[in-house]
């Protein structure tokens, strides 16, 4: 799950420690507009469904924020490549 996004690394990682999901989201990095976006992934899910239960089991703040799945495959070809 896509769990929030931002235009600054801080302010996800701010958002997931707000929350208590620090531990168990990991923070990427892609570009967007030629810019750096940062975005939070939480969970491995093996169907649509499972991902689904998961998002009605996060706290209403990060529900708010509109989590949504992605696929494993779109999240690696959207990172930045480190040189």
């Amino acid at each position: 799950l896509q769990i929030v996004a931002d235009n600054r690394r801080k302010n996800v990682a701010n958002f997931l420690r707000a929350h208590q999901l620090a531990s168990q989201a990991q923070v990427l990095e892609t570009q967007r507009y030629g810019e750096p976006w940062y975005f939070a992934v939480y969970g491995d899910f093996s169907s649509a469904d499972q991902a689904a239960a998961a998002i009605k089991r996060l706290p209403a703040a990060v529900r708010d924020e509109g989590p949504f799945p992605r696929k494993v495959e779109k999240v690696r070809s959207s990172l930045v490549k480190s040189p």
